[in-house]
């Protein structure tokens, strides 16, 4: 875990469990094929990226590491128009009823612009920084400013974690919809009410065959790193 990390969720993993990790794994094995030849693929470096996020030294890198999972888990192999096509793909696939695709698109828009400027080596006030960090949705507005950053670094976290579950639950099944390394024209796609409603349904419905509906949801709020085990919320209702 990075010794950086100001906000903070605890996790008990019970008996129930044990059903979801290996439907989980089932879906992943039914979502990748084989491609030989290939040293690098873009699903891969979205899984490495995340995982990595939790260990990066900053907040800076994790923001990083967490754009650039994102954009290898939704944006394709074209590298024209990155931040619309994540802004929409994101939007049409990761919206529910408690995280609508309206603050889903525009927090999208907000972090990847601040990733490229820490990758481009750009230079931001801290004044507008601070602006940015409370703009997010769900931002906390009492938090100072180390834990709001956290915050920030939280929401694109489960927003690239929503995003690598739909990848596998549209690259399983017989047909497909979005494999994974393959070529769909998928912003056609997304671009059509009922198609749209039916991608978000299919992979919503993949995560409640393995007893994992609550995945696909934005979940309760990230806690100060700074409070105890005890004060974790009641999150069963």
């Amino acid at each position: 875990m990075s010794s950086n990390q100001t906000v903070r969720r605890d996790l008990v993993i019970g008996p129930e469990d044990e059903t979801r990790f290996i439907g989980l794994n089932t879906l992943m094995t039914r979502a990748q094929a084989e491609r030989p030849g290939m040293v690098v693929d873009s699903f891969g470096l979205a899984i490495h990226r995340f995982q990595g996020s939790y260990y990066a030294v900053s907040p800076y890198d994790q923001v990083v590491d967490l754009a650039t999972a994102l954009e290898a888990a939704m944006a394709g192999a074209s590298k024209s128009d990155v931040l619309l096509r994540l802004r929409t793909r994101c939007s049409a696939l990761l919206a529910t009823d408690n995280d609508p695709a309206g603050p889903i698109f525009d927090d999208v828009g907000k972090l990847y612009d601040l990733r490229s400027t820490l990758v481009h080596g750009g230079e931001m006030k801290a004044e507008k920084l601070v602006k940015l960090l409370a703009s997010l949705t769900y931002a906390p507005t009492d938090a100072p400013f180390g834990e709001a950053f956290g915050h920030a670094v939280d929401r694109l976290r489960d927003l690239v974690r929503r995003s690598i579950l739909a990848r596998i639950c549209l690259a399983g099944g017989e047909r497909p919809l979005w494999p994974l390394g393959a070529n769909v024209a998928v912003d056609r796609e997304l671009a059509a009410d009922v198609t749209r409603g039916r991608w978000r349904s299919v992979w919503h419905a993949a995560l409640d065959g393995i007893g994992a509906s609550f995945a696909a949801n934005r979940p309760p709020e990230a806690r100060s790193y700074l409070s105890s085990f005890s004060d974790t919320p009641d999150t069963s209702s």
